[in-house]
């Protein structure tokens, strides 16, 4: 009775976070049709159904770009409203709810203690990010799902889990079913190959450092080699996102001119992503911006979005939380799960060096992580017997 009643509950809360995001992304229609890359990837589903597609829009995020279009076309005024309820909005619900189900089960199958497993649902049905972003309507939706699969393919509490169903496991585990669904991911969102990439590093890493250790290379030259493909992958990775973008990266010509800012960018870019929404990313350059309401007002309304000073210190408060249980969060992956640690690591580096060298910095591309985030404040929650088994 006990474990039907948790289950009844955890069905219940994903329910209610679902048909939650499907009341904001309904009534905050007006401002997600000025999303800018939402009309971008409007565009480009256009001219990839009429087969006339740039290079740009084949590789940036092309099976979102058809899925976004295709949604469009169906809400579109030419259909009728059961239509459109039976080919939309149950759809995008469903689609919420899958995300919320993936979200709610870390914290199912670690086992918290009731009191505990309040606190960490009450964290994460609170998190706005979590709420708006686990809508189709956003290619970050994606970012998220790719996330939750990064967190069960490595986090040691799943892969050993001993009362998981045995098919489920399976699938978490099945190295190829993960490298497929993530490339496909991928074609959703682009900035899902930064976890494919740290996937791939994490399981070739042994057998790199295995090589090198047989060519009698000295450690402190191992650590440099593996630093400088990081750096590597992050350079190229970001040429090719200004390249096609045409976005300024701070390491240009120009950027290099203001070299003692770079200490300052590297900081800000890991403060921003811990919390931090997308119209604060000037502060990367000028960390002020944060604590300057009317600066950051006037961005906003320069792009047609409203911002009041409430929203300003709600964002503040929710970052400083959120940063807070972050570094909690963080911890105890260092702590309890040194296995996930590897993964974890690679991805945030690779994510914030790419941040840092295209000058972009802000929480909804930490999304892809957010799930670790849970992961850890889920593992600290756990009672100290399940502490000390030391996943």
């Amino acid at each position: 009775m006990h474990m039907k009643t948790n289950r009844v509950l955890f069905l219940l809360l994903s329910l209610s976070a679902a048909v939650a995001t499907q009341f904001y992304t309904r009534q905050a229609a007006p401002q997600l049709a000025l999303a800018v890359d939402n009309h971008w990837y409007l565009e480009s589903g256009q001219q990839l159904v009429s087969l006339k597609p740039s290079l740009s829009q084949i590789i940036f995020s092309p099976l979102f770009s058809l899925f976004l279009y295709l949604q469009n076309h169906l809400s579109s005024q030419y259909f009728s409203l059961p239509s459109r309820l039976f080919f939309v909005f149950l759809p995008t619900l469903f689609f919420s709810l899958g995300i919320w189900c993936l979200l709610f089960s870390l914290i199912y199958y670690l086992e918290i203690p009731k009191p505990r497993t309040a606190i960490i649902y009450v964290l994460v049905l609170s998190n706005p990010y979590l709420i708006k972003y686990s809508s189709p309507l956003f290619s970050d939706s994606f970012s998220l799902i790719a996330g939750l699969l990064f967190t069960r393919y490595f986090g040691s509490a799943f892969i050993a889990y001993p009362q998981l169903p045995l098919r489920p496991k399976q699938l978490f585990r099945s190295r190829s079913i993960y490298y497929i669904a993530l490339f496909i991911l991928c074609l959703f969102r682009y900035l899902n190959v930064i976890l494919l990439v740290a996937s791939l590093i994490t399981e070739c890493l042994p057998s790199f450092l295995r090589f090198c250790y047989q060519a009698s290379l000295p450690r402190t030259v191992v650590k440099a080699l593996f630093i400088c493909i990081l750096i590597v992958i992050s350079i190229a990775s970001v040429q090719v996102f200004t390249h096609f973008f045409q976005v300024p990266s701070f390491f240009s010509v120009d950027g290099l001119r203001q070299i003692d800012q770079i200490p300052q960018a590297l900081l800000m870019s890991l403060v921003l992503n811990l919390g931090f929404r997308e119209g604060f990313r000037a502060a990367l350059y000028q960390p002020g911006l944060l604590f300057n309401y009317e600066s950051l007002s006037a961005s906003f309304s320069a792009s047609n979005y409203s911002f009041s000073l409430h929203e300003y210190i709600g964002s503040i408060i929710y970052a400083f939380v959120f940063f807070v249980g972050a570094i909690i969060a963080f911890f105890s992956i260092y702590r309890l799960d040194k296995a996930y640690l590897k993964a974890f690591s690679v991805a945030f580096l690779l994510l914030i060096f790419c941040e840092l060298f295209l000058g972009v910095s802000h929480h909804r591309y930490f999304l892809m992580l957010v799930p670790s985030v849970i992961y850890g404040l889920g593992m600290s929650l756990r009672s100290k017997e399940l502490v000390g088994m030391r996943l």
